[in-house]
Order: C-alpha cells, then structure tokens, then sequence
C-alpha cells in the first residue's frame, strides 16, 4: 500500500506542478488572462518590445475590447503580411491583424469590432490567397470561438506550455532600441534588427512540399469562394473596404504560379468584386510595382517602403 501511495505521489506531484504553473502563468489566457491583459493594458500606453511569442489573437480581441465604443477612420484587419500598415508608414489605424489570417479571422474580428460597437469609415482586408482556399487547414481562428476553452483545455496538463510559461521572457516599454521586435501602440508592427538583416533563402518557401496556407489548393471550393467574396460585399454596405493584395518576392512568385496557379486566378476574383464602396489595391505579382529583393525582408513580407509605395497608389489603381 506504501508502495502504491508513494507511485501515486511520483506521478501526481509533477502533474499538480505542470498544471498550477499553467493556470498561474497561463500565457495564452486559457484559464487566467491577468498577462494577457496587463500586456494590452501596457500596449494602450506605449510601444512594447517583446521578446516572447504573444497570443496575437487573443491580444486582437483584448484590445478591440478594451476600445469598445470607440470610433478610428481606418481599422486593418488581415495577417501578419499587412501588420506595417499603420504607424511603420505614419498612417493612422487601429491595426487588429494576426499572422496567417485567413477568412475565418476577418470575419470575427470584424464581427468582435461590431459587437463592441466600434465605428469605423474604412476597413481595410488584406486579401492573402489563402482567404479562398478552404483547404488551408489553420485553425488558429477557433480563439475566437466561445468553446475555445473547452478546445484548449488539453495544454494546461502540457508539459511543453509548462516550459513555455517557466521560460517566459515577458517584455517591457520600448526604449527605442532598433535590436528589438516592437508592438506600436496601433497594433502594427517593427522587426527586430537581426531578422531585418538576416539573409533569408526566400526559395525554400516555394520548395517546401506545402507552400503555407496555399496547401491542396487546386480549385474554388464555390461555397467558400461566395462566403468570403459575399462577406466582403455585405461589409462594403456600411464602410468603405480596401482589398489589399500584398506582393511575393520577386524572386519566387514565378515559381509561385506554377505550383499554385489558383493565386493568379484569385487575384483576378478579387479586382472583380469592386464595387461602390469597395476598392481593391495592389497585386500578388511584384513586377507590378518594380520591386526587387531590397523590397522585401522574406518570400512573403515586404518592407515598410514597399508597402507605403503600394498603398499610396490606391488612388491610382481604382
């Protein structure tokens, strides 16, 4: 019987040590938000250098919350390939995107802005490819989802979220040191120096067996392509919308078509929904604009300057 309690306390007591550390810690705010929200809290005052992986979803909705009622000109909503729309390019928005946001997170976000009644005249989607492709299998939007709970519950008895919340490095109020990755106040975003730097072999992107999110996209799925391209439509009806289609590396957007001819096919989808209220700007092809390498700090990420040169020709292009 000795023998049994003491395998009982071998096995127990490391589980009650991952999981209290999880809830106290909790990271992702799946039980207890207190960091989530003094990070949104501090984030509302001053830019923030980070130098741990935040829950961006979670921080999105925090923030669209904590502004309920309010009113901004220009909300962005999209990916990370849109997140230097704002004060990167001394535009004013309120930037609420999320890396690799598809369909699913434009339609949440925006319905979380509405419902914490924000106003807003413009809202601008980064239309990414992927937003057509209902085989993108990303399913990071379920944060939104009122069982996300239930659908997370599992990592608080993980011992790899154990040692992401032992390791937690936090952050702190930018000083403006240029080696750090910065949150602005607007939600947008600044590479840290190193990765801005960093020579990256953009052509592994499009060797990999799965390009991201563009994975077993071969046709429209029709349901799909009409919910995104009605969702948009149904938008343009109370505010102004901007698709904005960010640009490949020159470098492998050749190679792009050829493995994934649907993007060009998709980009077209895009400019044939414009409309009254609706405007569509930039194209998928870099050789649009003239962009070279120096345009881009990896196979799917432009610069600050190569996006501002693409946006400010919005009034050009509709």
């Amino acid at each position: 019987m000795r023998k049994f309690g003491k395998y009982l306390l071998f096995v127990f007591i490391p589980l009650i040590i991952v999981v209290g550390v999880n809830i106290w810690v909790d990271s992702r705010g799946i039980i207890n938000e207190s960091h989530i929200d003094s990070f949104v809290n501090d984030l509302s005052k001053s830019d923030i250098a980070i130098y741990e992986n935040i829950p961006e979803r979670m921080i999105a909705k925090k923030r669209i919350e904590m502004n309920q009622g309010k009113h901004f000109s220009k909300v962005v909503i999209g990916s990370s390939r849109i997140l230097f729309l704002g004060k990167p390019i001394d535009t004013k928005v309120f930037n609420v995107a999320v890396s690799g946001g598809g369909l699913e997170d434009c339609i949440s976000l925006y319905e979380l802005l509405i419902k914490n009644s924000i106003t807003f005249d413009t809202v601008v989607f980064s239309a990414d490819p992927w937003v057509l492709n209902i085989n993108h299998e990303d399913d990071r939007y379920e944060i939104f989802s009122e069982n996300y709970f239930w659908s997370a519950f599992h990592e608080l008895f993980s011992f790899k979220y154990f040692m992401d919340n032992v390791q937690l490095k936090d952050y702190k109020v930018w000083s403006g040191d240029e080696n750090d990755f910065v949150r602005f106040t607007d939600g947008t975003i600044k590479y840290d120096k190193e990765y801005m730097d960093s020579d990256v072999n953009v052509i592994d992107y499009v060797n990999k067996e799965t390009i991201y999110q563009l994975g077993n996209f071969e046709t429209f799925d029709a349901d799909y392509k009409n919910k995104a391209l009605g969702f948009f439509k149904d938008v343009s009806k109370n505010h102004i919308v901007e698709l904005f289609l960010l640009p490949y590396h020159p470098g492998i957007y050749k190679k792009l078509i050829e493995r994934v001819p649907l993007v060009e096919e998709t980009e077209k989808s895009f400019y044939n929904t414009k409309g009254e209220n609706l405007n569509v700007i930039g194209s998928y092809n870099p050789d649009k604009y003239m962009l070279t390498d120096s345009n881009f700090y990896d196979a799917m990420h432009i610069t600050e300057k190569g996006l501002k040169r693409i946006y400010d020709s919005r009034f050009n292009d509709n």
